[in-house]
């Protein structure tokens, strides 16, 4: 596309060469190319316009820049007032806006985004509609899975990954949408039919994120000024700030009849291989009973946003309380059925807030024990560590401290910060800073009736260790180790 047009389709007028072509956009210098256009965004970290020079030698001759920067006289140089919102405005234009051809659905709120979005998902797949994924756990649409780095993707990724789903024949695409991604004009120019609001607690709040909790709040509220329809839950403390501006329909869900979409008799499910629990739906025009393989009440509010999305978009009741029986959410609260008489769940809880919850959550199915396997990860501060050994030392009856992503800290030195915690808190607990060592010493001290959560890692196939990514799959140390543990026990009885 010639760059002169696509800066016109984008709203900015500019003087530069009318024969430029630009078939692509970049940000980072060192992925330039002759036929990109190069935006200089400000990050909390580095500066793109730092890196102009970088990128002109990489090839590169058509920049968008909000700041003044020097080049030779052959490159084309368009000032914008923001260059953020200058890249989503022209990477909508340069996809030919692709969310107005594929129904998006965005996913907003402190705990639950990956959940929902998977739950809705899967019930669109499977029931004849074809869906694919944005968020943390990648970008997902029928058999491609790519990894992002952030929960919301930069403008340009989020952007290709709706083209790209589109040329694939997907009707719709669920997003999460973070805080971040809104306030830094990611999701810009892209128009939801559905926004769904899953609970809010202070979370992204410092240097470099929010200033306040109602700075925090304030930009998860916007979703709902930029979507045809709402469901949020009405149960939570801040559902009246979330929707005193909102100009979409709003729907509501919750654990009574003043929501559009609520549960009643919901009751907890433990059989062998199976963890989840059980309740009644009602909508405003249907009732039906649900059984999810996900634990905890937590997981009914998941599964009551995903039902809202559902009917709202037209799927009946019935077929979506038979999908939602079978959905499986990597990472989140996922369970590997390698003992018969020992229940492994694995789960990304990384904070103190979402530990608790897990624990809480599990520590309901009254296990015999319950344990837990956690660490930190690297860069985290000594207070954030001794909270989450808090969490543990009160909620789990042993933990195994272990290494999470050290990246270039000391494993054994994280351990000793949670340690302190630990002992401050009279907690139960051994230390074994290899991960896949503390996984089968887990497998192995593991009794009938016991509960073993392995938290932190969740969706993750990897370990970060000193700025590398080293392989690694929880599951497969887990049936691993299950695998020896049982053809011990068998040879024993032989």
């Amino acid at each position: 596309m010639k760059f002169v047009r696509l800066l016109e389709q984008a709203g900015f007028s500019a003087c530069c060469s009318p024969d430029r072509e630009v078939e692509a956009l970049c940000y980072d210098s060192r992925k330039a190319a002759s036929d990109n256009a190069f935006v200089a965004l400000c990050g909390t970290v580095s500066d793109g316009h730092a890196f102009v020079q970088s990128a002109y030698d990489n090839g590169c001759r058509a920049f968008v820049v909000q700041r003044p920067v020097t080049l030779p006289s052959d490159a084309d140089i368009v000032h914008v007032p923001d260059t953020r919102a200058a890249l989503a405005s022209l990477s909508a234009c340069l996809f030919e806006h692709p969310a107005t051809r594929i129904k998006t659905i965005g996913i907003t709120g402190t705990k639950g985004k990956t959940s929902v979005a998977h739950l809705i998902r899967h019930m669109l797949d499977e029931t004849g509609h074809k869906a694919g994924l944005i968020g943390t756990t990648g970008i997902r649409f029928g058999d491609v899975v790519r990894k992002t780095v952030n929960t919301t993707p930069e403008s340009y990724e989020l952007q290709r990954a709706l083209s790209d789903m589109e040329k694939a024949d997907c009707q719709y695409a669920c997003v999460e949408v973070s805080s971040q991604g809104l306030m830094t004009h990611r999701v810009d120019d892209l128009p939801f039919e559905i926004g769904i609001f899953t609970n809010l607690s202070p979370d992204h709040i410092g240097p470099g994120e929010h200033s306040s909790f109602e700075e925090y709040m304030g930009w998860k509220a916007q979703l709902f000024r930029r979507c045809r329809i709402g469901i949020l839950n009405r149960d939570d403390a801040h559902f009246a700030d979330m929707t005193k501006d909102a100009t979409c329909v709003i729907r509501t869900f919750g654990m009574n009849d003043q929501a559009d979409y609520w549960a009643d008799d919901v009751h907890l499910l433990r059989e062998p291989g199976f963890l989840g629990v059980g309740f009644t739906c009602h909508t405003p025009s249907d009732s039906f009973p649900i059984r999810l393989p996900q634990p905890g009440r937590f997981s009914v509010y998941n599964a009551l946003a995903a039902i809202g999305a559902g009917c709202e978009l037209g799927i009946p009741l019935s077929q979506i309380a038979t999908v939602l029986a079978g959905a499986v959410i990597p990472g989140r609260i996922q369970l590997i059925p390698a003992l018969p008489y020992c229940t492994i769940v694995v789960d990304y809880a990384h904070n103190e807030l979402s530990l608790r919850s897990i624990l809480t959550t599990l520590r309901e199915y009254h296990p015999r024990r319950l344990i837990c396997l956690f660490g930190s990860v690297g860069g985290r501060t000594q207070l954030r560590r001794q909270t989450l050994a808090h969490a543990a030392a009160q909620l789990a009856d042993f933990s195994i401290l272990t290494s999470d992503n050290p990246d270039f800290e000391d494993p054994v030195a994280i351990l000793e910060d949670i340690e302190q915690g630990m002992s401050a808190a009279k907690g139960h607990f051994i230390s074994i800073p290899d991960r896949g060592d503390a996984i089968r010493y887990a497998v192995d001290m593991a009794k009938p009736g016991d509960m073993i959560l392995l938290a932190g890692k969740g969706h993750e196939d990897y370990q970060l260790i000193r700025g590398e990514r080293i392989p690694f799959c929880e599951r497969d140390v887990v049936e691993e180790a299950a695998r020896q543990r049982l053809s011990r026990e068998s040879s024993g009885k032989s």
